[in-house]
């Protein structure tokens, strides 16, 4: 079916047949060839590729692959929405990803990733980032550039210290950290007020900091597995929670009933 799959992308991409702009700035020079060719580069027998009406690919999905490494030329189709590499076993992403500056969703879980590129801060139409099941241990440097990110899995990772960069990410609505290797949560945790939804299941978390009661919106907060002793009056406060997960901590019986009776839905 692989000849299958080429035609119809040679034929929905009939119309793109001009370079591909680069911008000249901020971004990985490139010299790129009409899509339809590009596409012939990649393993289309495990894809999934869609285009919007003037034949340009918006959509990419690669999966269960031994690919190791994505091209450069994943720059060049600069009009991706939605591009998902899952379970490739990729090592680094390209430079180049910069240049994607209409995607809002991507996907490159269950990889061998150890960082994400600084590029990836100049995504700013990303509005999702699922990056779970890697070896990521920080975030780069200017990642809080992406304003309108609200969705971001980093579970299952080996991070130690909580990302500095998340807490000015004020659209930032659901967060997961959830099987890493914090120890603490930094004290003004509770400026993250966007946050709908928070997982810190299986780390090492020991205290919470009092901020965390600013967290207002919470919706769902997962602590299970973790080794919380105590904790905050001022999560009491935490009034919108519908889902409330704090299993497996050696917390006291009296703080163990004292949170059923404020959160009766909670598994304590």
């Amino acid at each position: 079916m692989l000849w299958v799959a080429l035609f119809l992308i040679a034929t929905n991409c009939k119309k793109n047949q001009n370079l591909v702009s680069v911008e000249p700035k901020n971004v990985t020079e490139l010299s790129c060839k009409p899509q339809a060719e590009l596409l012939k580069e990649y393993p289309f027998n495990k894809a999934y590729v869609n285009f919007n009406a003037q034949g340009e690919v918006i959509k990419m999905s690669l999966f269960d692959l031994d690919l190791g490494v994505m091209p450069e030329t994943l720059g060049c189709f600069n009009n991706l929405e939605y591009l998902y590499l899952n379970e490739l076993s990729l090592t680094h992403l390209p430079k180049s990803i910069g240049n994607l500056k209409a995607l809002h969703t991507l996907l490159v879980q269950e990889n061998m990733l150890v960082e994400l590129p600084e590029e990836i801060s100049l995504l700013h139409s990303l509005e999702t980032l699922s990056a779970y099941s890697n070896q990521i241990s920080a975030l780069p440097e200017n990642f809080s550039n992406l304003k309108n990110l609200t969705t971001l899995h980093l579970a299952d990772n080996i991070i130690a210290v909580f990302p500095e960069e998340l807490l000015s990410m004020q659209r930032l609505s659901a967060l997961w950290l959830g099987r890493n290797l914090l120890t603490s949560l930094p004290e003004n945790i509770g400026d993250m007020k966007g946050l709908s939804v928070l997982t810190l299941y299986d780390n090492n978390l020991s205290v919470l900091p009092a901020s965390i009661g600013n967290l207002k919106n919470l919706k769902k907060l997962d602590l299970m597995s973790n080794a919380l002793t105590s904790l905050p009056e001022s999560f009491y406060g935490l009034s919108l929670l519908k889902e409330l997960y704090l299993l497996y901590n050696p917390l006291p019986a009296l703080t163990k009933e004292r949170v059923k009776q404020t959160f009766p839905f909670a598994l304590v």
